[in-house]
C-alpha cells in the first residue's frame, strides 16, 4: 500500500497538470497549517478544480467557438458537461461545444396538441402557461426541408473549418470532431445537434434550461433521442449550493463520507417530434413574430 506521502505528491501533479504556479500556490495555501499528509490528502481530494484551469478550459473552448463563429452563420453555440457543473477532472475532462442549427428545431407538437385538447391535462397549467401553449400551437409552421441534410451539411463545415485552423483535429467520431487547442494544452468536443423545444421550454418563456439537444450523428446520418444538458447542470448546480449552504451549520463525520456521488438523470416523458423553421424560408413556415409574441408573457407568471 501506498503511504500518504506519495499519495499526495501524485495528487498535486493531478491537481496541477499544467504546471501553473498560482493554482500550485493556491494548493499549497489551502493546506497550510494541516500537519499529517494523511490530512492533507484528504482534504487536496475534495476541492474542487481550480478556478484558473477551469478558465483556462472555458478560453480554449471560446477559442474554437471563435474559429467557426467567423466563418458560418446561422448556428448557436453552447458549452455542455461536466466543466459546467465544476465536477470535471483535471487533466482528464475535455469541454463539449454544441453547434446547434438555427434553420429548425424539433418540437413536442403532439403533447402540446394533446394538453390543449385534454381538460383535465390543461387545468394543470396557469392561465399564462395555457396561453403561451395555445400561442405556439397557433404560431406553428411545419418546417418542410431535409432536416438531417441541414444537419449534416453543418456537420461537413465543422469539420472543414476546424481542419483548417487545428493542426490536432480527429474528425473520425460519428457523434464529435475532437480537437487538441495546443496553445491552451485543452481537448475540446465539438458536437453537431439541433433544439428540442419542449412543453416546459414552452411554459418557461422559452427557458432554455428545459430544452432537449438532439446530437446528430454523422455514421447514421440522422439524430439520436433527446438529451436535457441543460437541466442537468440547473440541477446539479442547485444540489451543490444547497450543500455549500449547508456547510456552516452541518458536520458530517469523516467515516460517512462516500467518494461516489450519482446524480439522478433527467425525467422527461418523450413524444414523437415534429420540425418547425425558427427562420422564415418560405411562405409555410413559422411566423417570425412567434418568439416576440411568446416573449410578451413573460412578467406574467408562469
Amino acid at each position: 500500500m501506498r503511504d500518504s506521502s506519495s499519495l499526495l505528491t501524485n495528487l498535486r501533479s493531478r491537481y496541477n497538470p499544467d504546471g501553473n504556479l498560482l493554482v500550485e500556490g493556491r494548493m499549497y495555501s489551502e493546506l497550510s497549517g494541516i500537519e499529517k499528509n494523511t490530512a492533507k490528502y484528504i482534504k487536496a481530494a475534495m476541492c474542487e478544480v481550480d478556478s484558473t484551469y477551469t478558465q483556462i478550459t472555458l478560453d480554449a473552448g471560446n477559442a474554437v467557438k471563435a474559429q467557426l463563429n467567423a466563418k458560418q452563420q446561422g448556428i448557436s453555440y453552447e458549452f455542455q458537461g461536466s466543466v459546467m457543473t465544476q465536477t470535471h477532472i483535471r487533466g482528464v475532462s475535455d469541454i463539449d461545444l454544441l453547434t446547434l442549427t438555427n434553420t429548425f428545431e424539433d418540437t413536442e407538437l403532439t403533447k402540446v396538441i394533446n394538453i390543449l385538447d385534454n381538460y383535465s391535462l390543461k387545468s394543470q397549467y396557469s392561465w399564462t402557461g395555457q396561453q403561451r401553449l395555445q400561442k405556439f400551437y397557433d404560431d406553428f409552421s411545419r418546417y418542410t426541408g431535409d432536416s438531417d441534410q441541414v444537419l449534416m451539411q453543418l456537420r461537413l463545415n465543422n469539420e472543414a473549418i476546424l481542419k483548417a485552423a487545428y493542426s490536432n483535429c480527429d474528425t473520425s467520431n460519428a457523434k464529435a470532431i475532437k480537437v487538441k487547442n495546443l496553445h491552451y494544452n485543452r481537448n475540446i468536443d465539438v458536437v453537431t445537434a439541433n433544439w428540442l423545444i419542449t412543453v416546459d421550454s414552452i411554459i418557461k418563456n422559452n427557458d432554455k434550461t428545459y430544452k432537449g439537444v438532439k446530437v446528430f450523428d454523422k455514421d447514421k446520418r440522422t439524430t439520436l433521442p433527446a438529451d436535457y444538458p441543460f437541466l442537468s447542470i440547473k440541477r446539479i448546480n442547485d444540489r451543490s449550493a444547497a450543500s455549500k449552504s449547508m456547510q456552516s451549520v452541518i458536520v458530517v463525520p469523516s467515516a460517512t463520507i462516500s467518494p461516489f456521488t450519482t446524480w439522478n438523470s433527467p425525467t422527461i416523458f418523450g413524444d414523437t417530434c415534429m420540425n418547425y423553421t425558427r427562420t422564415p424560408l418560405a411562405s409555410t413556415h413559422l411566423n417570425p413574430s412567434m418568439a416576440a409574441n411568446m416573449s410578451s408573457l413573460g412578467s406574467q407568471s408562469a
